[in-house]
């Protein structure tokens, strides 16, 4: 296994699966900062893949620079999620971005799930 540098650090984690993975992320994050003023590194949670709960040992909170944070539906309110999308969606054309769909309509959904195509699909109304 590598060994990493001394004065590496993580900053941030994004954490796509919560329950246990999680766990011991945070367990490892809680036995290798044991000094004064420990760094602040931020876990943001974005799914919970691998559970809905997560056992935790509370001196992480205590011994680590730890911020918990959630992002994700739920995080930002309908109008300002609208907001971005419509902000993205604008700046799509201008910066020549281009979305690789196909467009299908919603009556033919049944036979576009039996499609082998590694094309997007996106339905219409």
């Amino acid at each position: 296994m590598p060994r990493h540098p001394a004065n590496s650090r993580c900053d941030i984690v994004l954490d796509y699966l919560w329950g246990h993975p999680a766990a011991c992320i945070l367990d490892a994050l809680g036995g290798h900062t044991r000094r004064e003023a420990a760094p602040r590194v931020r876990f943001v949670n974005i799914g919970a893949i691998a559970g809905a709960t997560l056992p935790m040992n509370p001196s992480v909170l205590r011994g680590t620079g730890l911020e918990m944070l959630g992002s994700g539906l739920g995080s930002v309110s309908n109008e300002g999620l609208v907001k971005v999308v419509g902000q993205l969606l604008n700046a799509i054309k201008p910066a020549g971005m281009k979305v690789e769909a196909q467009a299908v309509p919603l009556s033919e959904v049944e036979a576009a799930w039996q499609r082998s195509t590694a094309e997007r699909i996106v339905f219409v109304v």
